[in-house]
């Protein structure tokens, strides 16, 4: 579950230099002092381990990932990929809530800008019902990163339960640029926008969800529901006509096959 950017060898190696955990090569002519050598050990033996425990966990097998990613932090307390891994890792196996919580408060305080950290957290927080906790998460992930689409979506989610119409559909307006098929945010887009009394907009998207997806009679359906609420009366009967057709049609396609009778000789 690491992206590229955290996990790259490059990036490990900046991380450990920056927390002055690996030694710098000398300049020419000159030896490491044996103070120095331990260090260079530390940060390979905690990349290996790293490593390693990435290895375990892309094949499924958590359980035995977790101590080498705490071999790895051991090495390395002030890494925050390590922290994040124990925590999938967790979430994967006993999902102990408290340890997750703990470990991905911990991989902030030690990686301040690595969105990941801010939108495991943020999901964990969402998970328990912390859900303004969880706004402020999900922001600092898409300001560090603004591609995060599911930090995007949670945003969005959260906004649209707390009754924030125009913060939701600013967040679902940006999934729909990045992700312009989504039928999630299409559907929550309306909503909100039907909501704001934005009604020509809110149709679009039901029309979207239509055309992305012709032969779903519910989406039919939802639009019918939509133009009754309205009162467009002829409209909505168009839309539930429709949908009836494409259920009949999907009735017949399951209609089982008759028996064939015996051929008499």
């Amino acid at each position: 579950m690491t992206g590229r950017l955290e996990s790259s060898p490059l990036h490990v190696l900046g991380a450990h230099l920056l927390a002055g955990l690996l030694w710098v090569t000398p300049a020419a002519g000159l030896d490491p002092s044996p103070a120095e050598l331990p260090a260079l050990s530390r940060g390979e033996l905690s990349l290996g381990a790293y490593q390693q425990g990435l290895a375990l966990s892309r094949r499924g097998d958590h359980l035995a990932a977790l101590p080498c990613f705490a071999k790895a932090l051991a090495l390395c307390p002030y890494w925050p990929l390590p922290y994040l891994e124990i925590a999938v890792a967790h979430m994967m196996t006993d999902n102990d809530r408290e340890r997750i919580g703990g470990y991905l408060a911990r991989a902030i305080r030690v990686g301040k800008d690595n969105p990941r950290a801010h939108l495991l957290y943020g999901i964990h927080l969402q998970e328990s019902n912390e859900g303004a906790r969880a706004v402020q998460e999900f922001t600092e992930a898409l300001s560090l990163r603004p591609s995060l689409v599911d930090a995007r979506l949670r945003l969005a989610a959260l906004y649209l339960e707390g009754g924030q119409q125009e913060e939701g559909i600013r967040e679902f307006d940006a999934v729909l640029r990045q992700l312009p098929d989504n039928i999630g945010a299409h559907r929550s887009l309306s909503l909100l926008l039907e909501r704001a009394g934005r009604l020509a907009e809110a149709e679009a998207h039901l029309l979207s969800i239509v055309r992305l997806q012709p032969g779903n009679a519910f989406h039919l359906s939802n639009l019918g529901q939509f133009y009754q609420r309205l009162g467009w009366n002829q409209k909505a009967a168009a839309a539930f006509a429709r949908a009836e057709r494409l259920e009949a049609k999907e009735k017949r396609k399951m209609r089982p096959l008759r028996s064939s009778r015996a051929v008499r000789h």
